[in-house]
């Protein structure tokens, strides 16, 4: 079978950047518990790699983060994820003696920055329930979210703005815009979206539409992944999200002489390189 590599895959930097953080952190403090607050990426694989290396993870999917962190004992390190967090969750850390290390994207702490002036009222666009989204709506309070998959306003003025989620795709940032653009004369928009998330997201775009299928490796946890695959079966090619190579078994590939293969900013480049061998074996 021919493997047609789209372009860019492996991490993106603030991936890479979040998990160098992680890593460091257990190398300069090797006898202390060292804890991921949250999937510091949403991957399973690169968060194993980190929990093989002797760090351990605080799940978000087992109970809520700020109950976890209350948990942890005096001279435990806390590694903050790349997706962001409450800024309570230091008041916590300083009141247990804890050791504190951020691995937050730039992307996302630019959006908070770019929250303190912007004009009100100030809607945020995003996922609901998304680590991402909890965090800035927990720092910015005053901030009306806006569920990206239908968003709704139900208020009028004269002015308003919009920040996103930094994962959303630009149809979603456009649905957004328009929705609060019928409701307010002036909306000033302040995109501070990722742009590994964008590239990725216009590479799917670029693909031929007699494409035969499309195949997006990443976590169904991950959101830039999932976009992929939505965009994909927007431009009417079949498109699937799986893990690994492992899932390959599961997909329609009988007849297929060709398949797209893209990845999520978050899934591992050795992953990749497996899944392109086994497809180049079928």
């Amino acid at each position: 079978m021919k493997v047609q590599v789209v372009h860019p895959h492996g991490y993106c930097q603030g991936v890479f950047r979040a998990l160098k953080v992680a890593w460091e952190a257990k190398t300069k403090y090797p006898d202390q518990n060292v804890y991921l607050l949250g999937m510091i990426v949403h991957n399973e694989f690169a968060v194993a790699a980190l929990k093989e290396k002797g760090l351990f993870l605080l799940d978000e999917r087992k109970a809520p983060l700020e109950e976890q962190l209350e948990q942890r004992e005096k001279g435990d390190v806390i590694v903050y994820s790349a997706h962001g967090h409450p800024r309570r969750f230091h008041e916590i850390s300083l009141e247990r003696g804890l050791i504190e290390i951020d691995a937050t994207c730039p992307f996302v702490l630019e959006n908070e920055k770019l929250a303190l002036n912007a004009v009100r009222p100030l809607y945020y666009l995003g996922i609901k329930g998304h680590l991402e989204s909890e965090g800035f709506l927990a720092n910015c309070p005053d901030a009306i979210f806006l569920d990206a998959e239908d968003p709704i306003c139900k208020e009028n003025g004269d002015k308003a703005s919009l920040l996103a989620q930094t994962t959303l795709s630009e149809e979603e940032w456009e649905k957004g815009l328009e929705e609060l653009q019928n409701h307010y004369s002036i909306v000033h928009a302040l995109p501070s979206r990722c742009d590994a998330t964008k590239i990725r997201q216009q590479a799917i775009k670029n693909l031929p539409l007699d494409t035969e299928m499309l195949i997006v490796l990443g976590s169904a946890h991950s959101n830039n992944s999932r976009k992929l695959v939505e965009i994909g079966k927007e431009r009417g090619i079949p498109s699937y999200l799986i893990l690994d190579e492992n899932e390959l078994s599961r997909l329609p590939l009988e007849g297929k002489k060709s398949v797209a293969l893209a990845s999520g900013a978050s899934t591992p480049s050795e992953v990749y390189e497996r899944v392109k061998k086994a497809l180049e074996t079928i």
